[in-house]
């Protein structure tokens, strides 16, 4: 006799949490990463020059980047990367002379790096201030990045040798000024020796730079006073966060305010004192509804000892950009500390109709 057929429920699909191009990855995941990415960056980049892992703290910011930006499940394979470092210096040791130990080894470790392995700067201005091309792992992969990812490599390459005594501890990595500069290796002290603590802030100002999602042209040390504008009401419906982008009538149309806000987070926790980083990084909190924190970090940079014109006369300048095409001076100091009165006015009026409105 034919058994009776049983109808079975359906069990029914777990809810889709992801978004068109991102994984379904739970987002304690990717968070967690982002966490411990972070607290390791921050441990390696307090650690001393002698000591620090340009390598290994540029590729730990790259991971949390990765982490937020495409939610994965999987974690940036930061050891992989690093495997890579180690790689190069055990070539390089396969193929050094004996008794490369003084001038020649500085040429032949030159030559190594730029000849052998073929590691180059971009061609192009695009490609020259390109997130791309400063992410170490990118770097590692593509053997193609702006100069401090260059000299990154270059400096973790040289460390490694010096701890092996199979580099002069005097040598230095020297990155001359200039967008498109190749480091290079020197025997003693240099003005222009790249610091492992001071490549790192470079790395994350050019990041937060290149995610900036309003004007910046090449020739300002800032573009604060149109993102504050925009926050503050100044421009309308223009200029105004859309999801993670920025729609504004000219300019650059695009930008990535998270990625921008996670690199200025990272500038502010290695800043020992409040910066620009730190009112940057407020206009960005303020668009993306975080009023009382950005308060909180405008009101810090208002209240600071620098003050408005110091820190932007202070400001470092692009890469091959000449002092006297700034704009820079008392001028430029007076329009940034009105945009930062107009956003905190704004900051504080829409603080106090909450408050009523409770």
């Amino acid at each position: 006799m034919r058994s009776p057929r049983v109808r079975c429920a359906a069990t029914p699909a777990p809810e889709d949490e992801s978004t068109f191009g991102r994984p379904a990855a739970p987002r304690e995941l990717w968070e967690g990463f982002a966490r411990s990415f972070r607290a390791r960056f921050l441990a390696e980049a307090a650690k001393p020059a002698g000591s620090l892992d340009v390598a290994l703290a540029a590729l730990l910011l790259a991971a949390e980047d990765d982490a937020v930006a495409s939610r994965t499940a999987v974690p940036l394979p930061v050891e992989a990367y690093l495997e890579r470092v180690e790689t190069l210096v055990s070539d390089y040791l396969a193929c050094a002379l004996p008794g490369d130990h003084h001038a020649a080894a500085c040429a032949a470790l030159d030559t190594f790096l730029y000849d052998a392995c073929r590691y180059r700067a971009p061609v192009g201005f695009a490609e020259l201030y390109s997130p791309y091309r400063t992410y170490l792992h990118h770097a590692l992969a593509q053997k193609v990045a702006v100069p401090a990812t260059l000299a990154t490599i270059h400096l973790a390459v040289l460390s490694r040798l010096q701890a092996r005594g199979a580099f002069p501890a005097s040598a230095v990595v020297v990155l001359p000024p200039g967008p498109s500069s190749r480091p290079f290796t020197r025997l003693g002290s240099s003005p222009d020796a790249v610091d492992p603590h001071k490549l790192l802030l470079t790395t994350l100002d050019s990041l937060s730079r290149a995610f900036w999602a309003w004007e910046w042209r090449p020739d300002q040390r800032s573009g604060f006073v149109v993102a504050a504008r925009a926050a503050s009401g100044e421009s309308g419906r223009m200029s105004t966060r859309i999801g993670g982008t920025v729609m504004q009538p000219t300019g650059r149309p695009f930008g990535d305010l998270e990625k921008a806000t996670l690199q200025l987070e990272r500038l502010v926790a290695l800043s020992p004192a409040v910066s620009t980083a730190t009112r940057d990084l407020g206009v960005l909190l303020a668009h993306r509804g975080r009023r009382g924190d950005a308060l909180l970090l405008l009101r810090q940079y208002a209240d600071s000892n620098a003050g408005m014109a110091a820190a932007a006369a202070a400001a470092p300048l692009p890469p091959g950009v000449s002092a006297s095409l700034t704009g820079a001076g008392d001028a430029a100091a007076a329009e940034e500390l009105a945009a930062l009165d107009a956003l905190l006015l704004a900051l504080q009026r829409t603080q106090l109709e909450q408050t009523f409105q409770a």
